[in-house]
């Protein structure tokens, strides 16, 4: 099995649990990149592309709990508990992006409140968190392209800086009926800001 990050990187034993991690990890592989695929300009394309997601999440969850645990010796980097993790955190966070796009897209007709929507993009982001946090672990750092962990990185901090949006407007809209509040409002703004900024410096 040759590490699907760094491919110079291999793992070599009769086993048939390597067998079977590596013909689930290329399932994994062709799911979530249906899903990648998958046009989501439709609610129809969102819901498709966000199951495939988290059936993408829940074979590596399965590799992760179920088949490499069973292995002897050194195995690659991709199929280590944090490769795995990062992986699996991926697809869960990508997922939770359907989510949020479809909330965006059909809050006229659904009429979702902001704090929902909120909470939905604080949910991407915690995702995107532990992604990262896995990318930058010792077992798979120096395994990955220094873009992985840059990008992931900039869809976290979008994600807290939509958050951050959202919860202004709910705190707006509870201002407006009490007098009082205004002051979070202006804050949770200017966190905002100060995140899409901080995103922007990581794409230069």
């Amino acid at each position: 099995w040759n590490d699907a990050f760094r491919p110079t990187k291999n793992a070599v034993m009769c086993n048939a649990n390597l067998e079977r991690a590596g013909v689930l990890y290329n399932l994994g592989a062709i799911v979530s990149a249906s899903a990648a695929a998958t046009e989501r300009t439709s609610d129809d394309g969102l819901k498709l592309a966000c199951k495939q997601f988290q059936e993408a999440a829940g074979i590596f969850a399965h590799i992760q709990e179920k088949v490499v645990a069973n292995l002897p010796g050194t195995i690659t980097p991709d199929l280590s508990e944090q490769g795995l993790g990062m992986i699996k955190s991926l697809m869960l966070a990508q997922a939770q992006a359907c989510f949020y796009e479809k909330a965006i897209r059909t809050r006229a007709e659904t009429k979702m409140k902001e704090g929902v929507i909120a909470r939905l993009a604080a949910q991407a982001a915690e995702f995107y968190s532990a992604t990262l946090n896995h990318a930058r672990s010792t077992a798979i750092a120096e395994n990955l392209d220094s873009s992985w962990p840059s990008h992931i990185e900039f869809q976290k901090i979008c994600f807290e800086a939509a958050a951050q949006y959202w919860q202004s407007l709910a705190v707006k809209a509870a201002a407006e009926t009490r007098g009082v509040g205004y002051g979070e409002e202006i804050a949770r703004l200017q966190a905002a800001e100060a995140l899409c900024a901080k995103a922007l410096e990581l794409e230069h």
